[in-house]
């Protein structure tokens, strides 16, 4: 059997599956709260109580950097190490890699049941990226050569913001103001739908009602602003992810161009389903086709929103196999 993990701040998901069922099918599947343990080892140890199987070989989708065999877990006092893991699991056959690595090799592999499509065209090659804000920014890419496929992580979310209409360009200088440099994850991110929000209470192109402001005090700002643009119950907070979806659709298509991902590219991460109701009401599709004289080459690529939550762990399963059966 093999092992997968999908390891966040906030959950953590472990799964045994056999490695010549195809497609993968997971045997167990078992998910904790982050916060209810002090280390991602005495999760696996609970795991491993419950379910004791030999293990041939793991891979863990981790919320965070690797280098080396190690991790530290963002949002968590985490850090992970490969050997740990072998110590416990009783196999030398483990591997850390970063969480949006892990879900770049589930994308060949997801059904149409786990995606929406935004916008519709016929896939071309095998070339995919996926873009996932929440926390941070994160951004991977499955690409093709005549060698066959590669995954290529990415810290691109911490790119140079280019606004690409007068409003944006307001916000870039507005941002600069605060920060030495002013990436997508500034904007694309959490953290980044309240800097939105401030940027238009300060310039006074939305008014904040103290309700709000009281509201966005005591709670996590960025869910705030999503659960009450939903609602619509503020015009700031709807006017926030509509210029989130703006900047988040650019990006989509920067990407789709600079890697020629003719096979799609997918959204992903927290806030992309949180706000997918309201995503045909935003310039998210407008701002994915705006590229001047490429325009016509990204209207013949596919935009999709990952659904399924469980995509990382399923990506690690897809590693596992191609690492340890070979």
């Amino acid at each position: 059997m093999l092992f997968a993990g999908d390891i966040g701040g906030t959950n953590v998901r472990l799964a045994l599956f056999h490695h010549q069922v195809s497609p993968i099918c997971f045997d167990i599947i078992e998910q904790y709260n982050s916060n209810d343990f002090d280390h991602l080892e005495n999760i696996i140890r609970t795991f491993r109580k419950a379910h004791s199987e030999r293990i041939t070989g793991a891979v863990l989708g981790v919320a965070g950097p690797v280098l080396d065999g190690q991790a530290r877990i963002t949002n968590q006092p985490w850090i992970v190490q490969e050997k740990a893991i072998s110590d416990i699991l009783e196999t030398p056959n483990v591997r850390l890699v970063n969480d949006l690595y892990a879900l770049a090799a589930s994308l060949p592999n997801l059904s149409t049941q786990q995606l929406d499509i935004l916008h519709k065209a016929i896939p071309r090659g095998h070339s995919r990226v996926v873009l996932a804000p929440g926390t941070g920014l994160g951004q991977a890419f499955w690409l093709e050569s005549d060698a066959g496929p590669f995954i290529i992580p990415s810290e691109g979310g911490h790119a140079a913001f280019a606004p690409h209409n007068e409003l944006e360009g307001d916000l870039l200088n507005y941002l600069r103001s605060s920060y030495d440099h002013v990436s997508y994850e500034r904007v694309l991110s959490g953290p980044g739908l309240l800097n939105i929000y401030n940027f238009l209470r300060d310039t006074g192109r939305e008014i904040e009602p103290r309700a709000l402001k009281q509201r966005l005090a005591k709670n996590d700002p960025g869910k705030s602003i999503t659960e009450c643009a939903l609602k619509e119950e503020y015009p700031i907070c709807v006017e926030v992810v509509k210029i989130f979806a703006s900047v988040l659709g650019t990006q989509a298509s920067n990407l789709v161009l600079t890697t020629m991902a003719t096979a799609g590219c997918y959204l992903a991460g927290g806030i992309s389903n949180t706000i997918a109701p309201m995503l045909n009401r935003t310039p998210l599709i407008q701002s994915y086709l705006h590229k001047g004289r490429m325009s016509g080459l990204v209207k013949q690529i596919p935009l999709m929103l990952i659904l399924d939550e469980r995509s990382p762990l399923y990506g690690a399963a897809h590693l596992a196999q191609w690492l340890f059966m070979k």
